[in-house]
């Protein structure tokens, strides 16, 4: 790992690795049946795993990919609370593009 994205938490740090190589994997179009772990992952206690998860579930989303993992981390991001997360979700909730029409319904109350 790049020395600048460690952190002091060592935990942390394997999980963010983790993500990575989800994420490459992804896009590499090596295992199309990973965004149940992305959505395991947008759950984590560090804000940095969130956003990378995020980041990744918002790409997955603009290059046309949906599933109910992936709106349920988009909805989860939607209350997340660092605002950071929230905004790199921001990209695929606007754009609207989920596998249920339930997550266009709660957006709309939220």
């Amino acid at each position: 790992m790049v020395s600048g994205l460690m952190s002091d938490d060592e935990e942390s740090d394997q999980r963010y690795e983790n993500v990575q190589r989800i994420s490459l994997r992804l896009a590499l179009g090596e295992d199309e049946l990973l965004d149940h772990e992305i959505l395991a992952v947008s759950r984590d206690p560090s804000t940095r795993v969130r956003a990378l998860a995020l980041s990744t579930v918002t790409w997955l989303t603009i290059r046309g990919t949906s599933s109910g993992a992936l709106d349920a981390a988009l909805l989860g991001a939607q209350y997340d609370p660092h605002p950071l997360v929230q905004a790199t979700a921001l990209p695929a909730i606007w754009r609207g593009q989920f596998s249920s029409s339930a997550v266009l319904r709660s957006l709309r109350t939220a």
